[in-house]
């Protein structure tokens, strides 16, 4: 049975009291102990009311196999930082002894247990999930394409599309009360901006009262794709929502670390550049051998893009013969490094865009803007996604692009950096909708 979600805090404190009475009984057994009585008990509650708190201060989302590794890393190490201050003040005022193996075992397993229940639950949920949809619009489609058989009944508004549906009931909006009385969904989706027509606000406060989960269809989006739903995106969302512009706290730590990675790299690939900077003058005759291009940075001052020449010095348009093994290597961008160093780019955001292109897009779609509140980056979010199937079919988009971007501004962190820079290095894009589509009503955001 799925605790509910006042219930969830509950739980983690238990389970965080069980990660570390673990570490303390392995303590035990394999080194000896060394610990009074005293100072187990109170050792143990303090860092398991402390990691309680530092699970409290993250966002971890651990639904998925992927975001659960990453949950348990997050916790593992914000717990571990949290208790170590913890205890060392403890060893200092009071003279309790805490040894480092306890306070980072502990948080490891303590982190492992909270992350692994979470999994197993959101899987429980995902199989117990029905789902009454209310209305359908474009982006809803993607969504009900995805949900399948979780949608069991589905209230039809004759001016939005229809949804593919299997077995779903068809419903008008009179008949909505009974069969949330009968049926019990665990879930109500409301993909359309005109749902006052078909559902009173009354009623979904008082489902959403009962416990059932109350989403919209752009929260959904968001959760199931890993993108912004550009499409239901209004002038007010932009000018009261803080997440949709970059956080300067957080753009002060990448700052830090972008400048240090950055020049770390410089200075270990420099044999390599000046490897393919010589292969470029000898293979491929007069020309520059790196190129510099106006584009768009932080805040839409332009700034002069690096990168190797990759193209025919003859103005035929063509790649040139070194140049197309360099756009095969990855390698033609490495000159970008310096922009890193200079603090024009950072290692990780959108892909910086030629000023030009910049001013004609912003034009036609005003969001645009909103990517220029974070400095550029040489790999993005949008470049490690495969487009969604029936968002965009195959080929990305400028919408598909800005969506995947104005997603890294609102949930950009640390772990988004890590997650970014760990697909680039493996290999490149991967369909993200494919390992989340579980995920999308759970979340627990209402719509009221």
């Amino acid at each position: 049975m799925n605790p509910s979600p006042q219930h969830r805090p509950l739980l983690d404190l238990l389970l965080s009291v069980a990660g570390f009475s673990v570490a303390l009984a392995v303590h035990s057994i394999v080194i000896g102990g060394g610990l009074e009585p005293g100072e187990a008990v109170i050792g143990t509650l303090a860092s398991s009311l402390v990691f309680w708190l530092a699970l409290q201060l993250t966002a971890a989302q651990g639904d998925d196999l992927g975001g659960a590794v990453t949950a348990f890393l997050e916790r593992s190490f914000l717990g571990s930082g949290l208790n170590l201050i913890l205890h060392s003040i403890m060893t200092y005022a009071l003279y309790m002894r805490r040894t480092p193996f306890l306070v980072v075992a502990g948080s490891m397993v303590a982190a492992a247990l909270v992350s692994g229940a979470q999994y197993l639950l959101a899987g429980q949920r995902i199989a117990a999930r029905k789902t009454l949809l209310i209305g359908c619009d474009t982006a809803t489609m993607g969504i009900a394409v995805l949900l399948g058989d979780q949608i069991r009944a589905y209230v039809s508004d004759p001016a939005d599309p229809t949804p593919p549906l299997n077995h779903a009931l068809i419903l008008s909006p009179s008949e909505i009360p009974e069969f949330v009385e009968r049926e019990r969904p665990t879930n109500i989706l409301v993909g359309t901006v005109q749902w006052p027509r078909l559902v009173s606000p009354e009623f979904l406060l008082k489902a959403k009262s009962a416990g059932i989960i109350v989403e919209d269809s752009p929260s959904v989006y968001e959760a199931m794709f890993s993108r912004i739903c550009c499409t239901r995106l209004r002038p007010m969302d932009f000018l009261l929502s803080a997440s949709l512009r970059g956080d300067a706290r957080t753009m002060a730590i990448q700052a830090v670390y972008n400048n240090l990675i950055g020049l770390f790299f410089l200075l270990s690939l420099s044999p390599l550049i000046l490897l393919v900077s010589l292969g470029i003058w000898l293979g491929d005759g007069p020309g520059p051998i790196i190129e510099s291009v106006e584009c768009a940075g932080f805040q839409h001052i332009p700034f002069r893009r690096q990168r190797f020449r990759t193209m025919r010095a003859d103005g035929s348009g063509l790649p040139s013969r070194f140049g197309e093994r360099l756009e095969r290597w990855r390698l033609a961008d490495l000159p970008q490094l310096f922009n890193v160093v200079r603090g024009e780019m950072a290692l990780v955001g959108p892909r910086p865009v030629r000023l030009i292109f910049a001013d004609a897009l912003t034009a036609a779609m005003p969001f645009f803007s909103h990517r220029f509140s974070v400095k550029p980056g040489i790999i993005g979010w949008a470049q490690t996604q495969e487009p969604t199937p029936g968002l965009g079919g195959k080929s990305s988009s400028e919408t598909d692009t800005i969506e995947y971007d104005l997603y890294y501004i609102k949930q950009g962190s640390l772990w988004m950096d890590v997650e970014i820079l760990v697909n680039a290095l493996v290999g490149g894009r991967k369909a993200r909708v494919s390992q989340r589509p579980a995920v999308a009503l759970n979340t627990g955001h209402g719509i009221g």
